[in-house]
């Protein structure tokens, strides 16, 4: 419908989608100019990088709030995630990605995405739990190319094994200065330690960095 401002696709636990199936879903988006945009294909285990890419593709440039969730999507890798970054609208305001369990997703992937992140970005949420592949050079990555409009960050990097101490301080020292909001989740992340996350010195929400620093301590 022209007057259509808000898409909402559920397709969760739909395993017999095929990649084939999701570009005939999506062919027709590109022809909206709705401003919101959420897709939920989590736990469709046959949906890899060519539908991702069919999906960043077909985004409308009108879009200004997008959500992707792809938990579970074991296919996905740095190359779908990358695309998905080059594609984002120019004007999108709202972004948040669920990719929790997609071992394949590692540091060209997320720095890919990094890259596409446009300036006019205010909202970030990036769920990355069990992302295993991902290491501090990702991070790095990140936290130079967020834009300088962001008041809401929050990302999450639970069982990530290789995410360090460097990591966290590489995202903790360039947090932009428009920020009114941070969740930095690293439950499970062992290679982080508690006193480093006390000294970080985020000028941010106390509440935020006293529950970061109360997940590290029931680690150990």
């Amino acid at each position: 419908p022209p007057r259509l401002s808000r898409l909402l696709l559920n397709f969760a636990d739909c395993s017999g989608i095929s990649e084939a199936g999701l570009q005939h879903v999506t062919s027709s988006l590109c022809n909206g100019s709705f401003k919101y945009l959420e897709l939920n294909f989590s736990d469709s285990g046959q949906i890899g990088d060519e539908g991702i890419l069919s999906v960043a593709n077909a985004i409308p440039t009108t879009v200004v709030r997008l959500v992707l969730r792809l938990r579970q999507c074991h296919k996905i890798s740095s190359v779908g995630i990358a695309g998905l970054g080059s594609a984002l609208p120019a004007g999108l305001r709202e972004f948040e990605l669920y990719v929790a369990g997609c071992s394949l997703i590692g540091d060209d992937g997320l720095a890919g995405l990094a890259t596409g992140l446009p300036a006019t970005l205010q909202h970030l949420k990036l769920e990355l739990a069990r992302c295993t592949a991902l290491t501090d050079t990702a991070l790095g990555k990140l936290a130079v190319s967020l834009p300088a409009q962001i008041e809401y960050l929050s990302i999450c990097l639970s069982y990530c094994p290789s995410i360090t101490d460097e990591g966290f301080l590489g995202i903790a020292k360039s947090l932009p200065t428009c920020l009114r909001h941070l969740d930095l989740v690293v439950t499970g992340c062992t290679k982080i330690s508690t006193a480093l996350v006390a000294a970080a010195g985020l000028d941010i929400d106390s509440k935020q960095v006293k529950s970061l620093a109360q997940q590290q301590q029931q680690q150990q």
